[in-house]
């Protein structure tokens, strides 16, 4: 994990701390980018949502910072889930030479991706979690100790999809072209910039049947305090339907991941 941290960032000014540098940027990017949107757009509401809790009135008052963050704690764990993806289809002819003359445990390669990954997340939820206290005033204590919980799922389902990735991108290499145009895709099928409880219910089930929906989600539950902001969970109510699935996904993904890659482990020397 350390050498794969050195790679990325080998001959830059400042490093490491482009990790903390990154997510700040973004942030301060997409807040100014929505609340102008917002208030172009003369939004009175929260398109799609009704809000019925004590904290209306002050999520009314600061819909526009809401609503940013929102989206911003959307797309943290996809950045970290779709770069680590689309790094995992080269991860094993990168490193051919180690996989030939030595007995490398190669399964240990999109490990290292996942775990980087899961450093830049928590350093970006911990730059979200400030902003939320300065911004909101806080989030939600009693929801904290689900954080780490969605986050282990998080590299689970993630090192899972690696694993299918980089093995069959040894025997297909055009997958190295076809992983960010499906990316593409699933980027815009998971409300990332949108709200579930925005869509028509005739596309509802675009979400439903996107594990995505079931990462993101209990993020912005945790973090963004978005009473009705979930069509699954009220305010305030531990998401446990959603972590549920997610976990079932996660386990499924990472058995089957895993096994595929070690079932034609064997031949990898010989394909690179």
């Amino acid at each position: 994990m350390g050498r794969e941290l050195k790679a990325r960032f080998r001959g830059t000014l400042f490093g490491p701390l482009w990790m903390l540098i990154q997510p700040l940027f973004f942030l301060i990017i997409y807040f100014t980018v929505f609340v102008s949107l917002f208030e172009s757009s003369g939004f009175t509401s929260l398109p799609g949502i009704q809000l019925r809790h004590p904290l209306t009135a002050f999520y009314e008052e600061h819909k526009e910072a809401v609503f940013a963050l929102s989206m911003f704690v959307g797309l943290i764990p996809w950045i970290a889930f779709s770069e680590t993806v689309a790094r995992a289809t080269g991860c094993i002819m990168e490193n051919g030479s180690l996989i030939k003359k030595f007995a490398f445990p190669s399964e240990l390669l999109p490990v290292y991706l996942v775990g980087v990954s899961l450093i830049n997340t928590v350093i970006s939820m911990a730059v979200l979690a400030v902003a939320v206290f300065i911004i909101l005033g806080g989030t939600t204590p009693e929801m904290l100790w689900l954080f780490p919980i969605v986050l282990i799922l998080q590299g689970l389902f993630t090192l899972g999809i690696c694993y299918l990735v980089s093995c069959a991108s040894v025997f297909i290499r055009d997958l190295t072209q076809m992983i960010p145009i499906l990316l593409t895709f699933v980027f815009f099928l998971s409300p990332i910039f949108y709200i579930t409880k925005q869509l028509d219910s005739k596309f509802s089930w675009i979400t439903e049947w996107n594990p995505v929906t079931y990462l993101i989600e209990p993020y912005r539950q945790i973090f963004v305090m978005f009473p009705g902001l979930s069509p699954h969970t009220n305010h305030g109510e531990i998401p446990w339907r959603m972590v549920g699935i997610l976990a079932a996904v996660s386990l499924g993904f990472l058995v089957i991941g895993y096994y595929t890659f070690r079932r034609y482990q064997p031949r990898f020397a010989d394909e690179v």
